[in-house]
């Protein structure tokens, strides 16, 4: 499983979130799997509100996030994932 956080000190266009760095895709829940997205999140938000229509990584556009506690034990999407995973590498070099 992917690490969402890097572990060094690092800051990419400004966010350091209590001294960790995030990469530039961010987990949702939608449509009965976790995705992953980079579209923006709503200002203050760390996670996209429940009813937010979101495009994923594996393609699938107008997701609508579902942030309930059940909805983080969904299964993970694996394109997603796969795609998660090249990004993560390609930012940790």
């Amino acid at each position: 499983m992917i690490s969402v956080y890097k572990t060094d000190m690092l800051v990419r266009d400004n966010q350091t979130i209590w001294g960790v760095a995030m990469y530039s895709f961010h987990w949702v829940p939608a449509n009965a799997a976790r995705h992953a997205s980079t579209d923006r999140r709503p200002e203050g938000a760390l996670v996209y509100p429940s009813g937010t229509a979101v495009t994923t990584l594996c393609g699938k556009v107008d997701q609508i996030s579902d942030n309930s506690e059940i909805a983080w034990l969904w299964s993970t999407c694996p394109e997603c994932y796969e795609a998660a995973l090249r990004m993560a590498r390609a930012a940790d070099g």
